[in-house]
């Protein structure tokens, strides 16, 4: 009895041994990570300060004139981009004239499935009520008609593409 009691003993301190450096362990790389976030905190705070304008200093009103110098400066840079982008065009279309692209391939392609399928549906249709199968269909193609134009107007005024035009035909003119 006195053995069975001295190894129970034993296998406890065992167990206890074998918690304790787990736990010693996990402490270990709790302080790691906490050291590790001290040191970010005191650079966060280095770099705080750095960017903190001294006490005393005030920042300097800007003058109006000063503002609307650079305002010119703004819309001259601005323009420049667009007579760079026109010049030399390899800066692709914009996303609204990719967009109205897009819609009109959309509308061109609908237009195409819809006249199929109602050509296709005239092979069936009774003699005798063809001319109104036929009015029906030539007001629904209309209606597609005006969407895809509507939607080719857009495109070619998009990205300031319809002023420009009107620009060159102007130019033109007057040579």
């Amino acid at each position: 009895m006195l053995l069975f009691f001295m190894g129970g003993h034993l296998v406890r301190e065992s167990q206890h041994t074998h918690e304790t450096t787990h736990t010693r362990r996990e402490l270990a790389n709790i302080l790691t990570k906490l050291e590790r976030l001290k040191q970010q905190n005191h650079e966060l705070r280095r770099m705080a300060q750095a960017l903190r304008i001294p006490e005393g200093q005030s920042v300097k009103p800007v003058s109006a004139g000063r503002v609307r110098f650079l305002v010119e400066q703004l819309h001259r840079a601005k323009q420049e981009i667009r007579n760079y982008q026109r010049v030399f065009g390899d800066v692709g279309p914009g996303r609204v004239q990719e967009d109205y692209r897009r819609k009109v391939e959309r509308g061109v392609r609908e237009f195409w499935y819809f006249l199929r399928s109602e050509v296709k549906k005239l092979s069936h249709v009774d003699p005798a009520a063809l001319q109104t199968h036929s009015d029906a269909l030539l007001h629904d193609l209309g209606h597609q008609q005006r969407s895809i134009m509507t939607d080719l107007h857009y495109l070619s005024q998009a990205d300031g593409a319809g002023d420009w035009r009107e620009k060159e035909a102007k130019d033109l003119s007057n040579l």
